[in-house]
């Protein structure tokens, strides 16, 4: 996610660095790729960016966050499935009180937390159209300027910005990404699949 997402990004003309706990092995990566794009440390990253991507498996997000230095001021947008432990398979977390979402802007104080492409395949990114019409974001957090930026952002992406409310409504879309991999793996599918939002054209 974090390397389609900067290319797609640094595309449209946008500052980015990768942060990777191997800058040295991202870089290596990197070689012969979009020179544009830079790579750091996660520390470095954070600090670079006004909009920070949150890219990590869930058991390693926690400590990423709280060893990322200072996240006050910046935009976080979230993009993380929080898997359940154990499990067979892909599986939600049962019984958690709080959306993973709201947990990173408990854990990334100072931020503004938004939950956007958690559910869309990585591969997908290279190509965010089905047919004629851009895939669907659904993306959520609070209103205002930062979340003009996001939505701007997920448009630069390729995508189709489709605004789910504030940030508690990340109790609703994470379970989408579930839905996704049952989709495409447990019920044969495969992974060139989208969730999105059609409607109706007006008539006459």
């Amino acid at each position: 996610m974090a390397s389609g997402l900067a290319g797609a990004w640094a595309a449209k003309g946008h500052a980015v660095m990768i942060g990777s706990r191997n800058p040295a092995a991202a870089r290596s990566r990197q070689e012969g790729r979009d020179p544009r794009i830079q790579v750091g440390t996660v520390r470095d990253a954070v600090a670079f960016g006004n909009v920070v991507l949150l890219a990590a498996p869930w058991e390693f997000v926690e400590a990423a966050i709280r060893g990322a230095g200072s996240f006050r001021g910046k935009i976080l947008i979230d993009c993380t499935n929080s898997f359940a432990v154990g499990t067979g398979g892909p599986a939600m977390r049962s019984g958690a009180p709080l959306s993973a979402a709201e947990e990173v802007a408990g854990w990334a104080a100072g931020s503004a937390v938004f939950k956007a492409f958690n559910s869309i395949y990585w591969e997908n990114l290279a190509n965010p159209v089905i047919g004629e019409e851009p895939l669907c974001c659904f993306f959520c957090g609070e209103d205002g300027e930062d979340k003009s930026i996001v939505e701007r952002l997920i448009r630069d992406a390729g995508f189709a910005p489709i605004d789910a409310g504030p940030l508690l409504s990340a109790r609703y879309l994470e379970p989408l990404a579930f839905l996704w991999m049952q989709l495409a793996f447990e019920q044969g599918m495969g992974t060139d699949i989208a969730l999105t939002l059609t409607r109706r054209r007006p008539r006459g």
